[in-house]
């Protein structure tokens, strides 16, 4: 026990100079703000504190997007040839649709749509038929609010303001 201990200490002494030597050989002299700038750099605590404020706060622009308004449009085309069963039948149709749409959410928990449809319809028939093409057109508007459940600016403006705190804490934790 005792002995070989003794012994590993000799051996570990003993080599001391030689390490101590090439330790001062690669010796790198700086200043005391330079050994704090770059502890500063090289801490991966303090770069995630550094990021957590930009992720706050696009957190924060995140949540006030639930309010910007939706826009969509669409077309389609569609053809269809048929065998006519009588003389009454038609044996083509051909149909052109276009939809544009708006919707979004209030500042009050309700939610609105506006939407545009046309079609234009073209048969051929054994017979010709009056109004060919003709056309189809519709709009609709839709606004839906709750009156109990999820009615009020606090409850549709709870994530804007749970993401405006967020942000204001971590720039306050990454400022101390």
């Amino acid at each position: 026990g005792i002995t070989s201990l003794i012994f590993i200490l000799i051996i570990c002494f003993s080599g001391m100079p030689y390490f101590s030597q090439e330790a001062e050989t690669n010796e790198v002299r700086m200043s005391l703000a330079r050994c704090i700038e770059l502890a500063l750099e090289n801490n991966l605590d303090i770069a995630a504190q550094r990021i957590d404020p930009e992720i706050s706060q696009l957190n924060y622009e995140i949540a006030k997007a639930i309010f910007d308004p939706e826009f969509s449009a669409s077309s389609s085309r569609s053809v269809s040839n048929n065998e006519p069963l009588s003389f009454l039948t038609t044996s083509k149709n051909e149909r052109d649709a276009y939809d544009l749409s708006l919707s979004g959410m209030t500042v009050t928990g309700g939610t609105y749509s506006f939407s545009i449809n046309s079609s234009r319809n073209y048969v051929v028939a054994r017979y010709p038929i009056d109004v060919n093409p003709f056309y189809i057109t519709g709009l609709n508007i839709n606004l839906f609010q709750p009156l109990l459940r999820n009615f009020g600016k606090e409850i549709s403006r709870y994530e804007i303001l749970l993401s405006k705190n967020n942000y204001a804490i971590s720039d306050m934790q990454f400022r101390q």
